[in-house]
């Protein structure tokens, strides 16, 4: 019995050795802008500890080419158990930007364990 249940959470992506967790989420706002008109998008990141253990927790963006990643906030921070912190970053158009789905990677570090989530930002061009 514990055999199975050991391979069910080790299938479901759960580690019964990790001492701290993180959970991380991604969003962009607006999700759409227009080619035309590059209003800045925003990027938010939520990083919750849902572990045991105090995390030192770092986030990174990896942006697309053609995109332009600023934050507007620490990126570096400690995390209490059940604690949540949310990391600011300004996407904007770079000149040679063209439309389509940019895709952005964002990661949280803590240790060696590392969570990552993945947003998307929709470019229209003219007409």
């Amino acid at each position: 019995m514990r055999a199975l249940l050991f391979l069910l959470l080790l299938f479901s992506g759960c580690s019964l050795l990790s001492t701290g967790s993180m959970k991380l989420e991604a969003a962009v706002e607006p999700s759409t802008i227009e080619l035309t008109k590059p209003e800045p998008a925003m990027l938010r990141a939520t990083v919750t500890n849902v572990g045991d253990g105090m995390l030192s927790v770092r986030v990174d963006v990896v942006g697309s080419e053609g995109l332009r990643v600023t934050p507007l906030s620490r990126t570096g921070f400690r995390l209490k158990p059940g604690e949540e912190r949310t990391v600011r970053f300004r996407l904007s158009l770079t000149e040679d930007a063209l439309p389509g789905v940019y895709r952005i990677d964002v990661i949280a570090s803590a240790g060696s364990e590392n969570v990552t989530a993945r947003a998307k930002l929709r470019v229209k061009g003219s007409g």
